[in-house]
Parts: C-alpha cells; structure tokens; sequence
C-alpha cells in the first residue's frame, strides 16, 4: 500500500467534515423551531446520514489500496557513506565493505539514519584488491594503493581510499 500525500487526505476529509457541520447546523436549527414539519426533519435526517457516511468512506479509503490519493515519493537520499578499511594486509582473507545511507521524506523528515543497503563495489586496481560487485565481499591481493567506489541504486556514489600491505 502506498503512503499518500497529508495533503491530499486534508482536503477531502475537510470536504467531508464540512458536510457533517453544515448538516448538523441545519439539524440544531429544526430542533430549535418546532413549527419545523415531520417531512423537514426526515429529511434533514437523511442529509445528515448521507454526510457522515461520505465522511466515514473518507476515512476509511485512506488505508485502502484503492485510494485514489497522490502516492508519497520514495525517501530521498540524504547521505551515502561506505566503511572501508583503510590498511589491510595482503593474503589476510576476506572482508566485506558495507554502505549505509540517510533518508527523509517529502517534507524532509528523516526517515531512516545509518540504514546498512546494498551497493554496487568496484576496486580502481582488481590486482591489488579483488571485490564482489553485488555483495561487498574483497580480497587483498597484493601490495598497493586503491581506491574503493560503491554506487547505490538511485546513482549517489561513495570511494574511499584503502592501502594494501605486505
């Protein structure tokens, strides 16, 4: 289900919520006329069970798939950082570098800090240190100076130097 837009659903419950007033106005004003006929207050009735169902389908289509609302845009990223060792030794086994970003909403809320995400990985020099592009996992090879590049899905880029001893 997607979130929808506060202001979407403000403008339709307000809708909604005027109705149920101005029903209920007319309501207290028969009430307080009793020259009001039996036919004027039926009707007024009806009014007022119309506006209060609308209202109560208002409410209720918020939280239904079929809400025809405007769908709130995916979090925006606001950081993206990646966790790199900065010396490693060669031949000392495999590691894995990982990423992590900071997201806020539409209305620049934060949503998520330090949220651990998948990235693709690159090693400027494969023969000094080797990386799985989908998962992160490297190997220090051999001697050497790198540079570690890690892009996530919507295109923000993150390197980081490592060095490689012996």
């Amino acid at each position: 289900m997607a979130d929808v837009h506060n202001e979407d659903l403000i403008l339709d419950l307000n809708s909604a919520l005027s109705s149920v007033r101005e029903a209920l106005d007319t309501t207290v004003s028969i009430e307080q006329n009793p020259s009001m006929s039996a036919s004027d207050r039926n009707a007024n009735v009806v009014i007022v069970k119309a506006a209060i169902t609308n209202t109560i389908s208002v409410l209720q289509s918020c939280g239904s798939e079929n809400f025809a609302g405007t769908p709130s845009p995916a979090p925006l990223v606001t950081a993206f950082r990646i966790t790199v060792p900065s010396t490693v030794a060669a031949g000392s086994g495999s590691g894995t570098f990982t990423a992590r970003i900071d997201t806020h909403d539409h209305n620049g809320v934060s949503t998520s800090t330090n949220e651990e995400v998948l990235a693709t990985w690159s090693s400027s020099d494969a023969t000094v240190v080797s990386v799985n592009s989908s998962t992160g996992v490297y190997t220090p090879v051999s001697q050497g100076n790198i540079t570690v590049t890690a892009r996530y899905t919507d295109g923000s880029v993150s390197s980081a130097p490592m060095v490689v001893t012996v």
